[in-house]
């Protein structure tokens, strides 16, 4: 048989192959480059200002949720017919946070007129001149959009918004106005370093924007932001060019609420004006890569193959799992830096290996702590001869920060709910001293609640040094005397619903909200007052934790307490018993939630007065 002879050198097809690829692959890359690198700068600069105007308009949708929420809670029981707030509101109004000006406008004589002011700032006319000069314009467009924002001209910070309400008992309706004193939002349009944003009305005129402008390459500026909201159907990215004037790059982001709109734009000359400078350089660098590519092919085809074959070896060597080969090359060329890369794989590869064992392991050990926290609540259902309890909890990661219980003592129910901040283990420690030290607190059942809360109080401050905090409510109901004692640090209030013979109203709930302390935690002497409520037969009660009224949909939209409410009134209306609410309550959460991870941990618990 004739011995094979090769008829070429594998030297000289390699450097022809990598001489030749290399050169024809880099003349086509910076053809191509110059053709697609403004187009790539354009779309980089459109990514950029839409993040924008969608990160702001999702700020300025919390903000005015936030706002309207505040707003809704002020408003409950207001007179329609007396046309006054609820004194309430009116007492409470003083130690509102940034909240400092409050007032009602409804019809007197065909025509709105403010029936009813509450302001901070009376002595200061700026402020109460400005907010009467932007009423009539904000009274117009609430009546229409249920909703109008505006800041102050004198003081930039401060903003205010008008809703529309109605009354479900008439035909009735006013428009609130609410002046507040700052807002992220605010300073996310004025303070803009980029590009020049603004907030824009259902008109998509801007409403706030920017008091000294970063651009003025536009001749009518509400005209160029209409006609281009024209083009994006207020949604999305567009090229708009003025006459006379260069084009610009803008981006539409919906608020959704409000028939508001945010919009950003940059000039199209800025925004490409590095694409000359990165042409050139990028034409020297690729001729510098040929030039190069052409020295180093020539001193490494002597080399070349003696170097593959070694790493053939190795590389057969960690297919059979050999980890602990070595390769000895140590040219400094492309093969020697393909010999470090190996060795560097093999060694990223143990590294890899040992991270996944103990990742396995801290996942066993995560799911031990999680069952180890799921013996801290009671059971979910609980019957006695004075109280029913139904309860849930989900928690939003492995370990969670929220905690309930119930426990009877001398024929006193006890009824605990709590909610670090934040969740995962951390938080889970915290309620694990909870739950301890409530174990201990059980034993002296001569205590009062105030005197519990400050013992929890000082559980969780030892516990966590004050870097983990804990809302809580703590309450003792007494069988006999159907006397219920509350106390609370910082937590949101439950709600009572009384027991009536027609339906409950929303104005027949009633928050347990007349004691609130300092969070537990936040200073070891912490005090902590108590209230006395009296409850009779078929009256609820239910418990929760913010997690459920913030609870978010893929919508990014928060679920609230009005549907929170609304969901609780119709259960009770329907005569159903607290497992038949509860249990439409979750359905509810999780037809919102549609399958959306929970950001934080969803609690509840229900009881009801035999």
């Amino acid at each position: 048989m004739e011995q094979f002879r090769p008829t070429s050198s594998i030297k000289v097809k390699l450097l022809l192959i990598l001489v030749g690829l290399t050169s024809t692959m880099l003349i086509i890359y910076a053809f191509l480059a110059l053709k697609i690198f403004e187009k790539d700068k354009i779309a980089y600069v459109f990514d950029t200002i839409r993040g924008h105007s969608q990160s702001t308009a999702q700020l300025v949708r919390s903000e005015v949720q936030q706002a309207i929420d505040k707003v809704d809670f002020l408003m409950r029981g207001y007179n329609y017919e007396s046309k006054k707030f609820h004194p309430y509101t009116a007492r409470i109004f003083p130690s509102e946070k940034n909240l400092f000006y409050l007032s009602s406008y409804q019809i007197e004589n065909g025509t709105y007129a403010k029936v009813q002011e509450l302001n901070k700032y009376t002595d200061n006319k700026t402020i109460s001149e400005e907010l009467e000069q932007i009423s009539t314009n904000m009274l117009e467009e609430a009546l229409i959009s249920d909703l109008s924002l505006r800041t102050l001209s004198s003081y930039p910070s401060y903003w205010v918004i008008a809703l529309n309400f109605k009354s479900t008992q008439s035909q009735n309706s006013a428009v609130i106005f609410a002046a507040f004193e700052q807002a992220q939002f605010i300073d996310s349009i004025i303070n803009s370093t980029l590009q020049d944003t603004f907030l824009l009305n259902r008109k998509f005129e801007p409403i706030i924007k920017a008091s000294e402008p970063i651009y003025n390459e536009v001749t009518s500026q509400a005209e160029a932001l209409k006609l281009a909201a024209q083009k994006t159907n207020g949604q999305g990215t567009t090229e708009y060019k003025a006459e006379n004037k260069l084009p610009l790059l803008l981006s539409y982001s919906k608020v959704n609420i409000g028939n508001m709109y945010i919009a950003s734009y940059i000039p199209k000359k800025i925004a490409l004006e590095a694409v000359d400078e990165l042409i050139i350089k990028s034409i020297l660098f690729l001729g510098l890569i040929v030039c190069v590519t052409l020295f180093v092919s020539v001193l490494a085809s002597n080399r070349m193959t003696a170097s593959l074959k070694k790493l053939y070896t190795a590389t057969m060597q960690v297919a059979s799992g050999d980890l602990d080969v070595e390769v000895d090359i140590k040219s400094k060329d492309e093969i020697g830096g393909l010999a470090n890369g190996f060795k560097h794989m093999t060694q990223e590869i143990k590294r890899l290996l040992n991270e996944t064992k103990e990742k396995a392991r801290m996942e066993g050990e995560l799911k031990t702590a999680h069952l180890v926290q799921s013996t801290l609540f009671p059971e979910p259902n609980f019957s006695s001869e004075a109280i029913d309890v139904v309860g849930h909890y989900e928690s939003a990661s492995e370990c969670g920060g929220d905690w309930w219980f119930h426990n009877t003592i001398n024929n006193c129910t006890y009824l605990w709910i709590g909610d670090a901040t934040g969740h995962g283990v951390p938080a889970a420690l915290v309620t694990s001293a909870a739950r301890s030290a409530a174990t201990i607190i059980q034993e002296f059942p001569d205590l009062t609640p105030k005197q519990i809360m400050e013992m929890l109080n000082r559980s969780i401050h030892g516990v966590a040094k004050g870097q983990v905090l804990m809302t809580f409510f703590f309450a003792k109901f007494d069988h006999d005397s159907k006397v219920l004692t509350y106390t609370s640090a910082s937590h949101d209030p439950p709600y009572l619903f009384p027991k009536k013979e027609d339906k409950l109203k929303k104005r027949d709930i009633k928050p347990l909200m007349d004691s609130n302390g300092l969070r537990l935690g936040e200073a070891p002497d912490s005090q902590y007052e108590e209230v006395e409520v009296s409850l009779s037969a078929g009256d609820r009660l239910v418990f929760y934790t913010d997690g459920i009224t913030e609870l978010v949909g893929p919508d990014g939209k928060y679920w609230g307490e009005r549907k929170f409410l609304k969901t609780l009134l119709d259960g009770f209306n329907s005569d159903a018993d607290i497992n038949h609410v509860s249990s439409n309550l979750l359905n509810e959460i999780n037809n919102h939630r549609d399958g959306h991870p929970l950001e934080d941990d969803v609690t509840f618990f229900m009881t009801e007065i035999k």
